[in-house]
Order: structure tokens, then C-alpha cells, then sequence
């Protein structure tokens, strides 16, 4: 991807596959709540423009809402009014925001975030230890146990960097990559991102890549319909299996017929692959 001039790469590794292609490339590699990793987050860094101060105040209401907190309007309300505060101040930690918002409920779901919880080593930093590079890969595996495994610190995280990513989309050409991409399809709120990714993210000259095991990881999807539509390129792996009933009626359904789940169940794993294009 690197021929294209400018061009910049994010991606969501798991089991360190991409950790030593990232080294050659002079990338950046990050264990996202790895024992050894001293990397953390300063999300509310930037309230400069209207769409930061939006984003800042939707991602509180999420962090909350992953605690069990059902917002009220009168909470969402508590949560802009403490964002707008914040954005006059020096320093805007979770902490901060905590220290800040007029509501005791909202207090309450944030203490997880906070450097008293088990989510603060990650979340409550008072700077961001995210270095720019044309190749970031953030390794997820210890971040989906961590914490109280859960799954809050995942969505939080992932949110976060979501929004990181966004914000350097700039026309430089972009490549994108969700490995083990039922991480992301089974989540609400990351189906919506995708959602909304796999529709507009063409027009800012990105490209989104969806690894996954299992076809049947994108067919159970809710977004099952934006998926096959945007991804016209499909590259398929070696499947032995691809002739039995259950499996033959996920490749029809990807568009293959007879002769093309043959070859799929005849191919050479970890040698051959099946590609499907609007080219052929």
C-alpha cells in the first residue's frame, strides 16, 4: 500500500501476526493494555472545534452507558454542560470531567474510567502516548481481557481510537484493517462505525479490509447488507468444507456458484486463495 505517495495505514492486530511486517516498515506497535505496555489515553484533549465538543460528549454518554447507566435527558444535559466547562480548562482528564459534571449518577459510571478504577491506567492520562506514523497497529488481545473482561474497555478504547483515525482522513490515500473482524460486527455501537465507514470513507479515498474466520461472522451480522455491498473485492481462503450444506449456502449467498465453492474446497490452505472482483 506503501506505493501510493503519502499514503497511511491503520491497523487492529490480534495474536501479534502484524508485529514484525509493523518493525520492518519503522511502524508503531501497540499492545493495547499489554502487562509491559505503558500506553494511555487522553481523549478529551481536544475540544477545539463543535464536532470535537459532539464527539466528547457522545463518548461520555457511551462510557456511561457501558456501566448500566440508562441516560435521561436531564443526564445528557448534566454531560454537554460539563464538556463545555472542561473545554475552558488547562487540563481535561476523565478525572477532570468527573471533578466537573453536576450530576452524581454520571459521576458514579465514570469512577471505572478514572485512575481509581481498573480502566484509568488505560483512559485517565493527562497525555496521549499515541505517536504519528504512516503504519499504526494496535494489537487488541490483552485489551479484550482486560479489566473486569467485560468487554467496557474494548468499546472504549476502540471508540476512541475510531475517532483518532477519523480525524487524519484527509485525502491521503488510506488502508484500513479489522482483523478478526467479529470483534466489531457483533457490537452495536461498532456495527454503526462500520456502518458508516464502509459508506463514506471511499469518497475520503480510505479503504477498509474485514478479516474474519467465518462467513457466517458477516452474515449474523445486522449490517450483513452494507457489508456485501461495499466490499465488492472478497478474497477467500481454503476451506475443505465449503461443499457441505451449511457452508455452501453462506458462499451462494457471497455470490459463488457451483464451479467457485469447488475450487475454494480444493485449494491449498495457507497457499492459495480465491479472489472475487467486479473485474472477475
Amino acid at each position: 500500500f506503501f506505493r501510493y505517495p503519502r499514503a497511511q495505514v491503520f491497523a487492529f492486530d490480534k495474536g501479534y501476526s502484524l508485529y514484525v511486517l509493523t518493525q520492518a516498515c519503522g511502524g508503531e506497535f501497540y499492545d493495547l493494555g499489554g502487562e509491559k505496555a505503558s500506553l494511555s489515553f487522553y481523549p478529551l484533549a481536544e475540544l477545539g472545534e463543535d464536532s470535537d465538543v459532539a464527539w466528547a460528549s457522545g463518548w461520555i454518554e457511551k462510557l456511561c452507558a457501558l456501566s448500566g447507566l440508562r441516560i435521561t435527558p436531564t443526564q445528557k444535559n448534566a454531560i454537554a454542560d460539563g464538556i463545555h466547562l472542561l473545554r475552558q480548562a488547562e487540563s481535561r482528564t476523565i478525572t477532570d470531567f468527573v471533578a466537573t459534571v453536576q450530576d452524581k449518577e454520571v459521576r458514579t459510571s465514570l469512577e471505572a474510567y478514572t485512575l481509581g478504577g481498573p480502566l484509568g491506567r488505560l483512559l485517565d492520562a493527562d497525555r496521549d502516548g499515541l505517536r504519528d506514523s504512516r503504519l499504526m497497529v494496535f494489537e487488541m488481545e490483552n485489551l479484550m481481557k482486560y479489566g473486569d473482561g467485560s468487554g467496557n474497555a474494548t468499546v472504549a478504547v476502540l471508540l476512541y481510537l475510531f475517532r483518532r483515525i477519523q480525524k487524519k482522513l484527509d485525502g491521503r490515500p488510506t488502508l484500513i484493517v479489522l482483523d478478526e473482524a467479529w470483534v466489531y460486527l457483533r457490537d452495536e455501537l461498532f456495527r454503526e462505525y462500520l456502518r458508516d465507514w464502509l459508506k463514506t470513507l471511499r469518497k475520503l479515498n480510505a479503504v477498509v479490509v474485514l478479516a474474519t474466520q467465518n462467513l457466517s461472522d458477516i452474515f449474523n451480522s445486522a449490517i450483513c447488507d452494507v457489508v456485501m455491498e461495499a466490499c465488492p473485492t472478497k478474497v477467500l481462503l481454503a476451506n475443505s468444507e465449503a461443499a457441505t450444506t451449511q457452508s455452501r449456502r453462506l458462499y451462494e449467498a457471497a455470490g459463488l456458484n457451483e464451479r467457485e465453492v469447488q475450487i475454494v474446497q480444493g485449494a491449498t490452505p495457507k497457499r492459495e486463495y480465491y479472489v472475487v472482483s467486479p473485474e472477475g
